[in-house]
């Protein structure tokens, strides 16, 4: 019973740590709008069950440890609690198998060999297939907000932008979206394009309140 608490902690740690970073990673990629994708908690679960394996065979006597009958020990180093492993594998898997040792010239390309090599088997299919759920939910979103303020026009629109965005000074981030933004010229871009910059929280609370 007690294996399967160290089991669930570097299990939750790793699926969460994973889907943290790949929203950090891919901005435009917003968790109000992907957590529908059932994808994106595969994706999570994999790395789960990633950390789950490392925990069950490579921690010193823990479940399996690897040629645990021979003198070759393949063992994480160290003689720390279990729970001390469980967490640490949890936190750290995702940055580790992220990591590049080598880059090997094939076919034009530059092909990373590592553990990162591992990531390549399933990462980017699954990302685009989350991408893709993303973009769905977002568009559903959009229509439902230009519904809500139909009384709005565009210059409406991006006067509330403005607006809202007054509080936060004339800062770098602000003017150049500013000017992006008036570039725009149907409601749906220029809801878009707020939402990629600051978030579905900030656009709830300018158009949906």
């Amino acid at each position: 019973m007690e294996n399967c608490l160290y089991f669930t902690i570097t299990f939750v740690l790793g699926t969460y740590i994973s889907i943290h970073e790949l929203h950090i990673n891919n901005p435009l990629i917003r968790f109000a709008f992907s957590r529908s994708s059932w994808w994106l908690w595969l994706y999570g679960a994999i790395y789960g069950l990633i950390c789950i394996g490392i925990l069950y065979f490579f921690v010193p006597g823990f479940g399996y440890t690897l040629d645990h009958n021979s003198g070759d020990s393949l063992s994480l180093p160290g003689s720390y609690p279990v729970i001390i492993y469980a967490i640490l594998i949890g936190i750290c898997t995702k940055s580790v198998l992220a990591v590049s040792l080598v880059s090997v010239p094939f076919e034009g390309k530059a092909f990373s060999l590592g553990p990162s090599t591992i990531l390549k088997v399933f990462e980017p299919a699954l990302v685009n297939k989350i991408d893709d759920d993303n973009f769905i939910e977002m568009n559903k979103f959009i229509d439902s907000a230009i519904a809500r303020n139909a009384n709005l026009n565009i210059t409406q629109i991006h006067q509330s932008m403005r607006s809202n965005l007054s509080t936060r000074g004339q800062t770098a981030e602000v003017s150049a979206f500013l000017m992006d933004l008036s570039q725009t010229t149907e409601i749906r871009d220029a809801f878009a394009m707020y939402i990629k910059v600051w978030g579905v929280k900030i656009f709830k609370h300018t158009f949906l309140r």
